[in-house]
């Protein structure tokens, strides 16, 4: 199944920005390119890419972007939370970088992997917010 159009990174100026001010993470089979922007409107992006360079049948390389397609919508949900709970917004691209395709299994491992390194990252951005002390007594926090 798609992703809905509203979490893909599917914009030509989004892939840019991306490519060009990105960084990067890896795991066993892909590397993630990725941004984390402060926002008012939080969301998660994500795009896949399985280049011809590295799989060479059409056949394959379908195969396996529809492998990661269902590992990740089946594992974005708390990443998507995090966003909400840290007011970012996230672009993420995740490029295929073995030779093969490999079982369902293997790469849901590695998207869960890529999606806990990311998660870390978010968290390092922005603290969540404290909340703010209604009427309080100025002369109180002054000592």
């Amino acid at each position: 199944m798609k992703f809905p159009k509203k979490e893909r990174c599917h914009k030509r100026n989004e892939v840019s920005e991306l490519f060009s001010s990105g960084h990067f993470l890896h795991t066993e089979h892909f590397k993630l390119v990725y941004t984390i922007t402060e926002t008012n409107t939080p969301e998660l992006k994500m795009g896949i890419s399985v280049p011809k360079k590295h799989v060479k049948l059409a056949v394959n390389r379908n195969k396996t972007k529809r492998r990661t397609s269902e590992a990740l919508r089946l594992n974005k949900a708390h990443t998507i939370e995090l966003c909400k709970l840290q007011s970012v917004s996230v672009l993420v691209f995740f490029i295929y970088k073995k030779r093969f395709p490999e079982a369902f299994s293997a790469i849901e491992e590695s998207v869960i992997s890529g999606l806990k390194k990311l998660e870390h990252k978010i968290k390092q951005v922005k603290i969540v917010k404290e909340p703010i002390l209604e009427n309080t007594d100025l002369t109180i926090l002054n000592r």
